[in-house]
Formats: structure tokens, sequence, C-alpha cells
């Protein structure tokens, strides 16, 4: 079982007591586990139906034997220093509010707390340190890794550790300094399996000693780093996942990794995503992450046209993004995707808002990136071209920046010479991306190249044969807010096209 502290107390299940240095507190069973629920779940809100369902399955009780419980552990907890650990979380729940530190199992496997069906909601990785001389920068390249996949990827646990049970894939990372350069490389494992599923290097050039420079590593560079293993473990997990064919068998992490991929725009893959989290947030109501991105993906699909129920979709949008802020917010990840949520079905004021409330709490390329687009979403160009260089900037040698998100502003701006130049470089880097080919068919079309317009048209209908040009000039407009001028401008051509 996962050994949890905080603060200076220690929960033991097993003896049914808290201990903090030679005082020990023993509570009855219930008590001591709905408190190691809510500091394993911590920061995120449990809601009231969770724990009484956890803690009295099968047994048909009010709220005020909760409440009982609660008053018990914040007397206990609050002696003699008075320090809040548990809040009310009004009409929701509860929130465990101290910082909890965690040792052992990622994954509780108790018997004892086996009636608690959390345990699914997270995927557990260790990453360390390999062999290597520069041990004290490769720590702290570890640290700073392991921030970054928690405000990007809330659904993994981080443990510094690889002796921890229940491990479902083991990172070994370490530094190397050789005179003007220094080298980052790192192995990705199946902890199960001991299969090697990634390994990856990153060289930078060092200004004098290799040594010094890897103490000042900048946050991008870890945050690109973080970003690439992130991303082969997601791909070998959804590899595996795929072959479940049964949702209500997927894990919740599973859950959120397929339901949260985009794969297609066709009706049954989209459907087969949207019944993955519903499931997800069916399973575990009182996590935000799930409700954020199932807000994300209805917003997308009313803005691109691919609902059937558009009204009652938004409706539940907004319903899921209220209830992830609620219950978690000040996560970096879930103020991005609501925010995004919220720009995308017209309440742009708000999405900008929590756009940079997410880009202060976690000023990662991803924030920016998100903070960028609900720029766009409302029109204001200028703010997006110049964060947008910034991401260009900031990616390693070797990384193409997708040059269509250049485009949108630029197109807004009505600087069609420009938007042409970066959807040209869009369209030859990212040829699978149908949006390039609507964008430059519609910039093309404005300055009279009909016929390519077209034929760029066309290769855009290839790789979504549901729309057409009236569908995807409806779904700019819906999306792209701003001034009816910039809306004109982004659809202008494809109107013509359509004649």
């Amino acid at each position: 079982m996962e050994t949890l502290r905080f603060g200076d107390w220690e929960p033991d299940p097993e003896a049914l007591s808290l201990r903090r240095g030679d005082h020990v507190a023993r509570h009855e069973y219930k008590v001591i586990q709905t408190l190691y629920l809510l500091a394993s779940h911590a920061p995120n809100v449990m809601t009231r139906e969770t724990l009484l369902n956890a803690v009295w399955p099968n047994v048909v009780v009010g709220d005020n034997s909760l409440h009982r419980v609660i008053s018990m552990l914040r007397k206990t907890l609050g002696q003699p220093t008075d320090t809040q650990y548990i809040a009310t979380v009004p009409r929701i729940g509860y929130r465990f509010v101290q910082p909890v530190r965690r040792f052992g199992s990622a994954v509780d496997t108790s018997p004892a707390f086996n009636s608690d069906k959390q345990i699914d909601y997270r995927l557990p990785i260790g990453l360390h340190t390999g062999a290597t001389r520069a041990r004290a920068q490769t720590q702290e390249l570890v640290r700073a890794v392991t921030r970054y996949l928690i405000w990007r990827h809330p659904a993994f646990t981080i443990l510094q550790q690889t002796n921890a049970l229940n491990l479902a894939y083991r990172v070994e990372m370490n530094c190397v300094a050789r005179r003007n350069r220094f080298i980052y490389e790192w192995d990705v494992f199946d902890a199960h399996s001991e299969e090697l599923v990634h390994s990856g290097t990153q060289n930078d050039s060092a200004d004098g000693n290799a040594a010094d420079t890897l103490a000042h590593t900048d946050e991008q560079t870890r945050e690109h780093i973080g970003e690439r293993i992130a991303n082969e473990i997601l791909r070998h997990r959804r590899l595996a996942a795929r072959q479940i064919s049964d949702p209500k068998n997927l894990s919740y992490a599973d859950l959120i990794l397929l339901g949260n991929q985009f794969i297609s725009v066709e009706q049954d893959q989209l459907s087969r995503q949207r019944h993955m989290l519903e499931v997800a947030v069916q399973r575990h109501p009182d996590l935000a992450i799930g409700h954020a991105i199932f807000s994300n993906h209805l917003s997308w699909a009313i803005a691109n046209g691919l609902t059937l129920q558009p009204d009652e979709d938004k409706t539940h949008s907004f319903h899921h993004a209220a209830l992830a802020l609620a219950l978690d917010p000040n996560h970096p990840m879930v103020a991005g995707i609501c925010g995004l949520s919220y720009s995308r079905l017209g309440e742009s004021s708000t999405g900008i808002h929590l756009g940079r409330q997410a880009l202060n709490l976690a000023p990662s390329i991803y924030n920016k990136d998100g903070l960028a687009t609900v720029l766009c979403f409302n029109g204001q160009a200028s703010e997006a071209i110049d964060l947008y260089y910034e991401i260009e900037a900031a990616l390693p040698a070797g990384q193409v920046f997708n040059y269509g998100k250049l485009v949108v502003p630029y197109t807004q701006l009505g600087d069609l010479v420009s938007a042409t130049h970066y959807a040209n470089l869009a369209t030859t880097h990212f040829p699978n991306d149908y949006f390039n080919w609507v964008l430059r068919a519609n910039l093309l079309a404005q300055q009279g190249q009909l016929e390519q317009a077209q034929s760029d048209l066309a290769r855009a209908y290839d790789l979504y044969p549901q729309t057409n040009s009236v569908k995807l000039a409806q779904g700019i407009v819906r999306t792209y807010g701003g001034k009816p001028a910039q809306r004109d401008l982004l659809t202008r051509g494809l109107l013509i096209l359509q004649g």
C-alpha cells in the first residue's frame, strides 16, 4: 500500500491510527479510510457521493454519517495547531488541502481498501537517474521533467523511484557534459514486461564549460524532453488500450488517453471517443480532468459542425467545464482546456481569462499555444502572433513549427501575403492536416488563383469527406468570433469556391 505523509502526520490504515511523532490517535475503520481516500486523491476534490459509496458500500446512509467522520478528522488533525487539512467544497464534497508526500506503491492494493473504485485514475510512472557522473544535474533534470509532466498530464502519477509497486512505466535519465556541449539521454521501459519502449537523446551546445551550463538548463529544454517522453508513453499505452473493445474494462487513465486523442472526424470514431469520456466522468465524477476533456471534446465537435445535437451538447459542454473548474480551479491543464471550450462556445472573455490563468500557473509552451489559440478565437491576432513566434523560437533544432497556426491571425489582420506564405509552409510540412488546405484554398481564391484553390479544397475533402465549403465557412464563423471583417477574410474565398 502507498504510504502517505502530510505535515507531521502519517496515517496507518492497518493499525487504524494516525501517528505524529510519539503521539498516536486511534479511530474507527471508516474514519481512517475516509482520511486515506481524501489524502491519496489530493489535491482533487472528492464528491460526497463518491466518499459515501466507497466508505459505506452497499449501505444506505445519509450525509450526516460523512459529516461526523469529517468533524472527527478535523478535530484530530487540527490539534494543537488549528492547521486546515480538509476543506469543504460547497455543494460538491471535500478536498485535502495540505501537501501530501507519497512513498511506496503508486496504487493502493490493500484488500482493506478494495471497495474504493478510484485506484485506476492515474498512470504510475517512475523517473530516476541512471549511471552518470553529472548526478546532481541529472536529478535537477528529473525534478524539472516531473514538474512539467504533472502540469501537462494530470492522468500521470510521477514517482522519483524505481522500486515502487505497480509502476506502468519506468524512465531512466542521464546528463553527460562533453567539452562545449551537453547531451541528455533517456530510456522508457514498460515496467511490467521490461520492454524498451523508447530511447531518446537531445544535444545542446554550451557557451563555455558544458558542466556549468548543465546546471542552468532552461525550462524550454526540459519541457521538450518531458513532452517527448510523454508522447512515447501515450503512444505505447494507446496501442495496448485499443485492444480492449469494451470501455468498461479500461482504466480511467486509459479512457482519458483514448478519449482525448484526435484520430479522425468519422462519426463512429467520434462517438466511440465520446462514449469513453462519458464512462470516465461517470466512474470518477470527482476528478476535474475528465470533465475538462469531455467539455473540450463536445465544444470541438460543435465548432466543426460534427454534432447531431448542437444545442444539447453546448449545454453539456458548459456544464462539464464548470464542474471541472469547481473541482480543481488551480490546475493549469484544467484551466487551459476549459478556456478553449468557453472560447469555442462564444464566451471569449472567460476563455482568454482561463488561458492567461493557465499560463501564469504553468509557464509552458503548451499553455502559450493554448492562450494564442483562444486569442485567435476572439480576433486578438497581434498578441497571438507574438506568442506563436515565441513558441517557434523555443523549438529545438530539427523540430518544425506548425505554421498553419500563423495563417489565421495574419488573415485576420488582412495580411494575405504573409498568411499565404505560412499556408504554403504548413501544407508542405503537415500535408495530412485538412485545415491547412482549407486555409490556403480560402487565401488563393481571394487572390484569384481559383484552379489551385479548388485543388486544395479537393485535398481537404479527401482528408475530411464529411464536409463542404459551406460547412467549413460556418464552422470558422462559429469558432473565430472577433470582428465581422475578420470572419469575412477567413471565409470569403470558401464562399467564392462554392459559387
